[in-house]
């Protein structure tokens, strides 16, 4: 969708790509001429992405960019890092505001609670339904998507991902879902109902497809922790 929509006519990167389709491999984004390494391409603001737990006190918590580890997290979930772009930004402070206290209950859980011990995928399906409940209950609202605004703050076009093209990825067939997958799905769906205000929740089997669209298309993020070290997985 991003790659459609970056090939709208607009100028700068956009006349550098294409979308088609082709017998063998289906639909694709093909160069339309040669292109240096390192060019970029498309710029694009995802929907949603989380930084690994190893990278929580080092990276973002909405650009995932890196941040010194003095830096101090929220005062009130302390598990995320604004840097210093995002904390001007209303529009990312937003992403967090909304899921402060989601993660402050998944920092302390009650007894009887057990998170997982790798709590990213979790922390993905909180936001992607954080992100559906305000695109959803309050349109007219401020959005999640207006902080491309501060990232094209150059003058550089940023194609948006919004919940709209989330539930447009593919989603696999239940009935081609292995049972112990389909099972954590499920888990971690009933997590995501007790960590989540009654506002921003779906029924289980709602949530459980939200996170099948995520597992099939999510994409892992790499960045050097310093320039010119090795690429590490950081979300």
């Amino acid at each position: 969708a991003r790659a459609e929509r970056a090939t709208a006519g607009h100028e700068g990167t956009t006349d550098m790509i294409e979308v088609r389709h082709t017998a063998r491999s289906g639909r694709g984004v093909f160069a339309v001429r040669r292109l240096k390494a390192g060019t970029e391409v498309v710029r694009a603001l995802p929907a949603a992405a989380v930084c690994n737990d190893t990278a929580l006190s080092s990276h973002c918590c909405v650009c995932l960019s890196p941040m010194p580890t003095t830096t101090p997290p929220c005062g009130k979930c302390r598990t995320s890092r604004l840097c210093g772009r995002c904390a001007a930004s209303p529009a990312a402070r937003l992403v967090h505001d909304d899921e402060c206290q989601a993660l402050a209950l998944l920092r302390s859980p009650p007894a009887g609670i057990a998170p997982p011990e790798d709590t990213r995928s979790l922390r993905l399906l909180l936001r992607l339904l954080l992100l559906r409940w305000r695109s959803a209950a309050l349109p007219e609202e401020p959005q999640y998507a207006d902080r491309a605004e501060d990232l094209a703050g150059d003058g550089t076009d940023v194609c948006v991902d919004e919940m709209e093209d989330v539930m447009d990825l593919f989603s696999p067939p239940e009935e081609e879902v292995p049972e112990q997958l389909a099972s954590n799905f499920l888990a971690m769906a009933q997590q995501a109902r007790f960590f989540l205000g009654a506002h921003a929740r779906l029924g289980l089997a709602e949530t459980s497809g939200l996170l099948g669209r995520a597992y099939c298309n999510s994409l892992t993020l790499y960045a050097p922790a310093e320039p010119g070290d090795p690429l590490r997985e950081v979300g």
